[in-house]
């Protein structure tokens, strides 16, 4: 396939791409991403319940002894179980955003009485220890059950602060997490271009789109909706009416094509 048909074969999917930004969303299509990380503020990682060694002192915990926590929960009530992983801190102003945290399994409590709370393993992926975080269960903090994308507000210094997992890039149909939140004025459904300089000095180029569906005080989780290249961590974030120079997809080297955005 010579370089004309791919770029006209590009430009196509592209088109239908851009389109398909104003359509509904189903929650359901997100909803696995916000079960197994979490990215929350710092604040809301203090104040969580911490498991407590158990009563001969061990920090390894199993399922058959119960577990005991520091923080009044709700009786036969479900809670997750997470660790606390990296904290993330602006890039900007230095000052920190949040704390990424990764799901173990579950517990479900039998009793709670002046701060402390036992509760039973249900499921785990790995073994739970001491200090580890219990919270809300994700799957009840969920969004609406559609999410309708729209253009977000103008944001200054916004960017793509951390990915799912291990992983250095994303494409189409995976999570991003980014740097603005409640706090910057965002909402579900809010759309933003991502924009990346491939070269120093060089103008920035879009390499894709991203929708929020997924909200924090300072920062927000945004599904990737198109991706003409890998979306990386540190690629800035634009309004989607402003025009950038569309990336070439990674078959068409050297090669660009500036596409202005209308319908929004």
């Amino acid at each position: 396939m010579d370089l004309t048909v791919r770029l006209l074969l590009w430009l196509l999917i592209s088109s239908s791409a851009l389109a398909a930004h104003t359509a509904p969303i189903s929650a359901l299509r997100l909803a696995p991403f916000i079960d197994n990380e979490r990215l929350l503020d710092s604040d809301q990682v203090q104040q969580a319940a911490t498991i407590l060694p158990d009563l001969q002192g061990r920090q390894l915990l199993t399922s058959d002894r119960p577990v005991r926590l520091a923080g009044t929960l709700v009786p036969q009530q479900l809670y997750d179980v997470y660790r606390p992983l990296v904290k993330l801190k602006d890039r900007y102003q230095g000052h920190e955003l949040g704390q990424k945290l990764q799901r173990l399994g579950t517990i479900k409590v039998d009793n709670s009485h002046a701060n402390i709370s036992t509760a039973h393993i249900m499921t785990q992926q790995q073994e739970l220890r001491a200090g580890d975080k219990v919270l809300p269960r994700a799957t009840e903090k969920a969004g609406p059950p559609t999410y309708y994308p729209k253009p977000g507000p103008s944001l200054s210094q916004a960017y793509i602060l951390s990915l799912t997992g291990q992983a250095s890039m994303v494409g189409a149909g995976g999570v991003v997490f980014i740097n603005k939140g409640r706090h910057h004025g965002l909402s579900l459904g809010d759309v933003y271009g991502v924009a990346r300089a491939d070269h120093l000095g060089s103008p920035p180029l879009e390499v894709g789109r991203i929708m929020v569906f997924q909200l924090e005080k300072l920062t927000s989780w945004a599904w990737v909706l198109s991706a003409q290249q890998e979306i990386r961590l540190q690629d800035s974030l634009f309004a989607p009416e402003q025009t950038l120079t569309v990336a070439s997809p990674p078959n068409v080297v050297h090669r660009t094509e500036t596409v202005t955005k209308r319908g929004w």
